[in-house]
């Protein structure tokens, strides 16, 4: 995880997470569009959807009308995709550790080239701290398929 000024108005805050597929059968994911969100320790939220700002990268979105499912992990496999949202400090003091959650789809491949989803898994990372030194990145881990 990794926080930037964009100027001296806006902060971005960005973290990668690795998904693990530990079940016998292909996984297919899906990030739900418009669900992140990290507060940090003063309350201020950051939030994607931002002109310009890609949500996320790596993994496809999931929407109601249409979704990617370019995510595919076979049984045993690791992926990582990357998050970005973005907060408007103006002139307000920005905090040092953070709640993040969004949510992730398990999406099924249906017939003529059609994409269901199965089921949404809430994901959050609590008190997380980003080192003051540049070019620090933190890996969150998810194993889906473990108890």
């Amino acid at each position: 995880m990794n926080a930037s000024e964009v100027s001296r108005r806006f902060r971005d805050i960005q973290f990668s997470v690795r998904y693990q597929n530990l079940t016998p059968k292909p996984l297919v994911l899906g990030h739900t569009q418009g669900s992140t969100l990290v507060v940090d320790d003063l309350g201020n939220q950051y939030k994607p959807g931002w002109y310009g700002v890609e949500e996320v990268r790596g993994m496809g979105v999931a929407r109601a009308n249409q979704s990617d499912a370019s995510f595919v992990l076979q049984p045993g496999a690791s992926r990582e995709a990357t998050y970005i949202v973005r907060f408007d400090a103006g002139s307000r003091q920005v905090g040092s550790v953070y709640n993040v959650d969004y949510a992730v789809e398990e999406l099924e491949l249906l017939p003529a080239n059609q994409v269901r989803s199965v089921r949404q898994y809430a994901v959050g990372f609590h008190d997380v701290k980003i080192a003051r030194w540049r070019g620090w990145r933190s890996l969150i881990d998810i194993r889906i398929g473990k108890q």
